[in-house]
Protein backbone atom coordinates (compact mmCIF):
# COMPACT_ATOMS: atom_id res chain seq x y z
CA UNK A 1 0.00 0.00 0.00
CA UNK A 2 3.10 2.37 -0.17
CA UNK A 3 6.06 2.91 -1.94
CA UNK A 4 8.48 5.39 -0.95
CA UNK A 5 12.66 6.05 -1.95
CA UNK A 6 14.79 7.50 0.11
CA UNK A 7 18.05 9.29 0.39
CA UNK A 8 20.56 8.72 3.02
CA UNK A 9 20.02 12.20 4.36
CA UNK A 10 16.57 11.52 4.92
CA UNK A 11 14.28 12.79 2.02
CA UNK A 12 11.87 10.53 1.42
CA UNK A 13 9.69 11.03 -2.01
CA UNK A 14 6.63 8.93 -2.37
CA UNK A 15 6.41 7.15 -5.98
CA UNK A 16 3.36 4.91 -5.28
CA UNK A 17 1.58 5.89 -7.93
CA UNK A 18 3.91 6.07 -10.82
CA UNK A 19 4.60 2.47 -9.60
CA UNK A 20 0.71 1.62 -9.43
CA UNK A 21 -0.34 2.87 -12.62
CA UNK A 22 2.85 3.15 -14.58
CA UNK A 23 3.54 6.45 -15.12
CA UNK A 24 6.95 6.11 -15.07
CA UNK A 25 9.77 4.32 -13.71
CA UNK A 26 11.29 4.23 -10.15
CA UNK A 27 14.54 5.09 -9.64
CA UNK A 28 15.32 3.06 -6.56
CA UNK A 29 18.24 4.98 -5.35
CA UNK A 30 17.99 8.38 -5.83
CA UNK A 31 21.23 10.20 -4.78
CA UNK A 32 22.95 11.66 -7.70
CA UNK A 33 25.13 9.77 -8.21
CA UNK A 34 23.73 6.93 -5.86
CA UNK A 35 24.99 6.94 -2.12
CA UNK A 36 24.90 4.57 0.64
CA UNK A 37 22.31 4.86 2.68
CA UNK A 38 19.80 5.47 -0.43
CA UNK A 39 16.52 3.13 -0.26
CA UNK A 40 13.14 1.73 -1.63
CA UNK A 41 10.38 1.25 0.34
CA UNK A 42 7.86 -1.17 -0.49
CA UNK A 43 4.93 -0.69 2.20
CA UNK A 44 2.43 -3.54 3.21
CA UNK A 45 -1.21 -3.71 4.90
CA UNK A 46 0.04 -5.75 7.30
CA UNK A 47 2.96 -7.56 8.88
CA UNK A 48 5.30 -9.87 6.85
CA UNK A 49 6.55 -11.63 9.76
CA UNK A 50 7.69 -14.94 9.33
CA UNK A 51 6.74 -15.26 5.41
CA UNK A 52 8.86 -16.33 2.72
CA UNK A 53 8.22 -13.40 -0.34
CA UNK A 54 8.52 -13.43 -3.99
CA UNK A 55 9.08 -10.34 -5.49
CA UNK A 56 8.44 -10.41 -9.55
CA UNK A 57 10.11 -7.08 -10.74
CA UNK A 58 10.05 -5.70 -14.09
CA UNK A 59 13.00 -2.99 -14.70
CA UNK A 60 13.38 -0.47 -17.21
CA UNK A 61 15.94 -1.32 -19.12
CA UNK A 62 19.79 -1.94 -17.62
CA UNK A 63 19.65 1.42 -15.75
CA UNK A 64 22.25 0.53 -12.50
CA UNK A 65 25.46 0.62 -14.08
CA UNK A 66 28.36 0.13 -12.87
CA UNK A 67 27.84 -2.79 -10.46
CA UNK A 68 29.09 -6.37 -10.31
CA UNK A 69 25.68 -8.10 -11.00
CA UNK A 70 26.64 -11.36 -9.34
CA UNK A 71 27.25 -9.45 -5.90
CA UNK A 72 25.25 -6.30 -6.00
CA UNK A 73 25.74 -3.75 -2.28
CA UNK A 74 22.01 -4.49 -1.26
CA UNK A 75 20.50 -5.29 1.74
CA UNK A 76 16.56 -6.21 2.12
CA UNK A 77 15.66 -5.34 6.05
CA UNK A 78 12.44 -4.97 7.82
CA UNK A 79 11.60 -2.64 10.53
CA UNK A 80 11.40 -4.61 13.80
CA UNK A 81 9.92 -1.70 15.62
CA UNK A 82 13.58 -0.86 17.07
CA UNK A 83 15.62 -0.91 14.53
CA UNK A 84 16.37 -2.43 10.60
CA UNK A 85 16.98 -5.71 10.66
CA UNK A 86 18.30 -8.12 8.06
CA UNK A 87 15.91 -10.47 5.57
CA UNK A 88 17.40 -13.10 4.07
CA UNK A 89 17.78 -13.57 0.55
CA UNK A 90 17.48 -17.51 -0.78
CA UNK A 91 17.65 -15.81 -4.44
CA UNK A 92 18.18 -12.72 -6.74
CA UNK A 93 18.12 -13.22 -10.84
CA UNK A 94 17.56 -9.98 -11.07
CA UNK A 95 21.46 -8.83 -11.39
CA UNK A 96 21.11 -6.37 -8.54
CA UNK A 97 17.87 -5.03 -10.02
CA UNK A 98 19.33 -4.56 -13.40
CA UNK A 99 16.59 -7.25 -15.17
CA UNK A 100 13.53 -8.54 -15.02
CA UNK A 101 12.96 -11.79 -12.45
CA UNK A 102 12.60 -12.23 -8.89
CA UNK A 103 13.76 -11.66 -5.39
CA UNK A 104 12.93 -14.51 -2.77
CA UNK A 105 13.39 -13.39 0.60
CA UNK A 106 12.40 -14.96 4.12
CA UNK A 107 11.07 -12.39 6.54
CA UNK A 108 12.20 -12.30 9.94
CA UNK A 109 9.41 -12.78 12.72
CA UNK A 110 10.13 -9.45 13.88
CA UNK A 111 8.17 -7.03 11.54
CA UNK A 112 6.44 -4.12 13.26
CA UNK A 113 4.89 -0.91 11.44
CA UNK A 114 6.26 1.98 11.01
CA UNK A 115 5.10 6.14 9.85
CA UNK A 116 7.99 7.03 7.38
CA UNK A 117 7.71 10.08 5.27
CA UNK A 118 9.47 13.61 5.67
CA UNK A 119 6.47 15.86 5.46
CA UNK A 120 7.21 17.54 2.51
CA UNK A 121 5.68 15.06 0.19
CA UNK A 122 2.56 14.17 1.30
CA UNK A 123 3.62 13.68 4.91
CA UNK A 124 4.33 10.18 6.55
CA UNK A 125 2.87 7.01 5.45
CA UNK A 126 1.71 4.01 7.85
CA UNK A 127 2.57 0.86 6.54
CA UNK A 128 4.76 -2.49 7.16
CA UNK A 129 8.18 -1.69 4.72
CA UNK A 130 10.48 -4.02 3.32
CA UNK A 131 13.36 -2.05 1.77
CA UNK A 132 16.06 -2.38 -0.27
CA UNK A 133 19.19 -0.06 0.75
CA UNK A 134 22.42 0.32 -1.06
CA UNK A 135 25.30 -0.73 0.85
CA UNK A 136 28.94 0.77 1.28
CA UNK A 137 31.25 -1.20 -1.50
CA UNK A 138 33.74 -3.70 0.49
CA UNK A 139 36.67 -5.34 -0.78
CA UNK A 140 37.02 -4.01 -4.44
CA UNK A 141 32.98 -4.94 -4.56
CA UNK A 142 31.94 -1.84 -7.37
CA UNK A 143 28.75 0.12 -6.99
CA UNK A 144 26.08 1.91 -8.44
CA UNK A 145 27.19 4.97 -11.17
CA UNK A 146 23.68 4.95 -12.38
CA UNK A 147 20.01 3.84 -10.68
CA UNK A 148 17.98 1.13 -11.56
CA UNK A 149 14.50 1.74 -12.54
CA UNK A 150 11.88 -0.29 -11.41
CA UNK A 151 8.85 -0.26 -13.78
CA UNK A 152 6.71 -2.93 -11.79
CA UNK A 153 6.67 -5.06 -8.86
CA UNK A 154 4.99 -7.97 -7.58
CA UNK A 155 4.80 -9.16 -4.13
CA UNK A 156 3.09 -12.55 -3.22
CA UNK A 157 3.89 -15.29 -0.37
CA UNK A 158 5.35 -18.55 -0.78
CA UNK A 159 4.73 -19.54 2.37
CA UNK A 160 6.41 -18.95 5.95
CA UNK A 161 8.77 -20.50 8.97
CA UNK A 162 7.51 -21.69 12.28
CA UNK A 163 10.13 -22.86 14.86
CA UNK A 164 9.78 -26.62 15.18
CA UNK A 165 11.67 -29.47 16.99
CA UNK A 166 11.18 -33.46 16.22
CA UNK A 167 11.59 -34.19 20.49
CA UNK A 168 9.85 -34.91 23.22
CA UNK A 169 10.74 -34.36 27.16
CA UNK A 170 11.53 -37.21 29.29
CA UNK A 171 11.82 -37.34 32.27
CA UNK A 172 14.39 -38.83 34.98
CA UNK A 173 15.64 -41.97 33.32
CA UNK A 174 18.64 -44.18 33.63
CA UNK A 175 20.91 -44.51 30.61
CA UNK A 176 23.21 -47.24 31.74
CA UNK A 177 27.10 -46.81 32.57
CA UNK A 178 30.07 -46.61 30.56
CA UNK A 179 33.11 -48.81 30.49
CA UNK A 180 35.29 -45.74 29.13
CA UNK A 181 37.80 -44.93 31.46
CA UNK A 182 37.85 -48.22 33.07
CA UNK A 183 41.20 -50.84 33.27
Amino acid sequence: VGCLTARGDGRYADCWSDLTYGRAPVTCFTSLPPAPGDGLFLGFGASLAGNVIRLDVEVDDIRGVGIDPSRPPLQWEVWSGVAWIRARCLSDNTGGLNRSGAVVLVIPRRHSHLALGDGTTGGQRSSWWLRVSLQPSSDGQPTYSTSPKVRKLKASSLGGVVDAQHARFVGTESLGTSEIGRA
